[in-house]
């Protein structure tokens, strides 16, 4: 989680370096906005954080019970 989150708020920092070098203004202006924007990426690194965590869970489940339904059909077969 600390890794993702870090990573996008690295990059949030290099966006507004970027955004700033488009309009050809000094890149070390608006150091709050460089906050701002780290903050931003950050969070929504922290969200896909998140969402990966879940979506890991349902496949975990969703594994689970296909390995137990072919168990079933395994078991039902070798017996017939």
């Amino acid at each position: 989680m600390l890794f993702n989150t870090l990573g996008f708020a690295t990059f949030g920092l290099g966006v507004r370096a970027f955004q700033l070098g488009l309009q050809k203004r000094p890149v070390a202006s608006g150091p709050v906005a460089y906050l701002l924007s780290a903050a931003g990426f950050g969070a929504f690194g922290y969200l896909a954080d998140g969402w990966e965590h879940s979506q890991r869970e349902m496949i975990a489940e969703k594994q689970g019970l296909l390995r137990q339904r072919r168990e079933e059909r395994n078991a039902a077969a070798a017996t017939a």
